[in-house]
């Protein structure tokens, strides 16, 4: 009768794994390096500098992991200007940084709109306007009259 070594068993099984997990740990030390040129990238360079990670942002963002993951990666390009608002709070930082709006030519309405973190809808009702009225003015299609500015000054 022929008896096995135990340590082979163990060792036959490790090389069944059909999945091995590596965890990577990459420390940066200087911040100012990383690229700023998307949305996402500027996540992570802040997410970073405030030493969070993607789990600890989305939790305190009441956001799951996988979407901080996908926007900073550019799967999703455009997040909604809630989750904007609720991930520039959580690190303490501007939507102004975030969306890049000191180097774009926006219209003034709507960088005035996405500084201050409003949907159209909500800056819509705020000025008494219809959503694609504002959409019109955001867009250049029609020219903001006297109340309008008017009115966006006092939101102000």
């Amino acid at each position: 009768m022929h008896v096995k070594d135990p340590h082979s068993i163990h060792k036959d099984k490790r090389l069944l794994a059909k999945h091995k997990i590596l965890n990577i740990e990459w420390y940066i030390n200087n911040y100012s390096d990383l690229s700023e040129n998307t949305l996402g990238k500027r996540i992570r360079k802040v997410r970073l500098q405030k030493n969070m990670t993607q789990k600890d942002l989305a939790s305190k963002c009441k956001l799951s992991s996988d979407t901080i993951c996908n926007i900073e990666s550019e799967r999703i390009k455009n997040p909604s200007i809630k989750t904007i608002n609720k991930i520039s709070t959580m690190l303490c930082t501007t939507n102004k940084y975030l969306l890049n709006l000191n180097n774009c030519n926006y219209n003034k309405i709507k960088k005035f709109r996405l500084e201050k973190g409003y949907t159209q809808r909500e800056l819509a009702s705020l000025l008494g306007i219809h959503q694609s009225t504002l959409t019109d003015y955001e867009s250049g299609k029609i020219k903001t009259n006297k109340n309008i500015l008017n009115n966006l000054c006092n939101i102000l």
